[in-house]
């Protein structure tokens, strides 16, 4: 079976990644969260967010995802890669939903699983122990920043690889796409079309970078949740 070419830059740029070194210290939106080991029981929102879970090869270390089926039409090839792990809020889940599968890490955003004011923040969720990274394109809800650019899915790739120890693997997805970025930028400098962009998540073409986030910036953002 010929490897794929994630497989063969993870092997690549192995030496390159170093062990995480805990407790580490991460920063998300303004705030610094500190982990102490890499989280084995996470829970990641909405699909995109759930997409680069399932790129890193994470499933192992999940226990459910959550706000997917309550906003978009699943698409399979995820659901596929996401097995048996459950869904455990069609869109925003509660504190109680989190609690109940002793839940160490929620990988969520502002309107992405979080509200301003809401229930379940990043502060009323330290006291309980489940520290929360937040997308960073998702911060300018909390905070001035620039706008939203594929510089904050590097980002959030490379923290994620940093978090969970895992840092070839994102060393890996960020070098290809970075590569397919500029295979797009030279095809429209020489007046060529950009490959479409479509919904498709890291599922569709694990262990492949999906496509999508090649060519286009995750800039929408969900409807407010309701209660």
């Amino acid at each position: 079976m010929k490897p794929s070419p994630i497989a063969l830059l993870a092997l690549l740029l192995a030496p390159l990644a170093q062990a995480t070194d805990y407790p580490l210290s991460v920063t998300s939106c303004d705030r610094q969260v500190v982990f102490e080991r890499a989280p084995q029981r996470a829970v990641s929102q909405d699909i995109n967010l759930t997409g680069m879970m399932v790129a890193l090869g994470l499933q192992s270390r999940m226990v459910g995802y959550s706000g997917i089926s309550g906003w978009k039409t699943p698409d399979a090839r995820l659901m596929a890669a996401l097995g048996d792990l459950p869904e455990l809020a069609r869109k925003y889940p509660s504190i109680e939903t989190l609690l109940n599968v002793d839940a160490d890490f929620f990988f969520a955003g502002w309107n992405y699983g979080m509200r301003v004011g809401g229930e379940v923040t990043p502060a009323t969720l330290a006291p309980l122990g489940i520290p929360v990274y937040e997308l960073s394109e998702s911060c300018a809800h909390v905070m001035p920043r620039e706008a939203a650019s594929l510089e904050d899915l590097y980002r959030d790739l490379d923290n994620l690889g940093r978090i969970f120890d895992v840092e070839a693997r994102a060393n890996a997805l960020v070098a290809g796409l970075r590569t397919r970025q500029a295979e797009v930028a030279r095809r429209l400098e020489n007046g060529g079309e950009a490959p479409g962009c479509s919904s498709t998540t890291a599922a569709r073409t694990a262990p492949s970078p999906p496509a999508a986030w090649a060519c286009r910036k995750r800039s929408s953002t969900p409807p407010a949740a309701t209660t």
